[in-house]
């Protein structure tokens, strides 16, 4: 299946300077090279050409291993060595998708038909709200 996309040219060749949770309010942040920035509130995955390396909701689970996954350091291991190839925001939905080098994704689903899922702060004041039912808005200050 073909989405239809439209491309965000400001993320190409950046890479992950820091990822954080702030459990208070249950949101994620992603800090760009360049001076982007990426609130995420809903749910996010990391893959491969083959698998789902990481998911959001894996943040604290044990999954049988000895301690339980820090999502932020194990994205952050993930992606922290790669540039961003490509991003794009699906239109029909609002997901959010980066493709790094190596084959690498980040994608952001905008998951609800009311609530904001994420929002996108631009090197040059450029903000976009992914809101609920799939609607974009694109604001520059």
């Amino acid at each position: 299946m073909n989405f239809k996309t439209k491309k965000i040219p400001w993320f190409e060749g950046c890479g992950i300077k820091e990822i954080s949770y702030i459990s208070d309010n249950d949101a994620w942040y992603f800090g760009f090279s360049n001076g982007i920035n990426l609130r995420i509130d809903s749910c996010w995955r990391i893959t491969d050409k083959k698998r789902i390396l990481l998911g959001s909701c894996d943040h604290l689970q044990k999954f049988g291993l000895p301690q339980p996954i820090d999502g932020s350091t194990k994205a952050t291991a993930l992606l922290s060595k790669l540039a961003v190839r490509s991003a794009h925001i699906r239109e029909i939905s609002g997901d959010l998708v980066i493709y790094f080098t190596q084959s690498v994704c980040l994608e952001v689903l905008n998951n609800s038909s009311g609530y904001d899922s994420w929002q996108l702060n631009g090197p040059k004041g450029q903000e976009i709200i992914a809101q609920g039912g799939g609607h974009i808005c694109f604001l520059n200050k």
